[in-house]
């Protein structure tokens, strides 16, 4: 999908099932620059997802891994409930 977000596999999983996302994995899939090769998870009901998953290397430190971190979360749950964007 061309606006799909770029996000940890396991990280939309937890997404997908209504779970908070680990942000170290968030801020990690964003600074990685090492893939590791294409991972499935199922969904249920038929459903499944397919991504690279990145590997974690970075940890929440600081206000400002926190906050880049939370601002990738939001735009992948806004992606997933563009209708919770006011909330957030």
């Amino acid at each position: 999908m061309p606006r799909c977000p770029s996000f940890p596999l396991s990280q939309w999983t937890l997404l997908l099932k209504g779970r908070a996302p680990n942000l170290e994995k968030v801020l990690s899939g964003h600074y990685s620059t090492t893939i590791d090769p294409k991972q499935s998870q199922p969904l249920g009901k038929g459903f499944e997802i397919t991504l690279s998953q990145p590997t974690t290397t970075h940890k929440v430190k600081t206000y400002g891994d926190w906050s880049i971190a939370t601002d990738l979360w939001t735009e992948v749950l806004t992606f997933i409930m563009p209708w919770k964007e006011s909330e957030l």
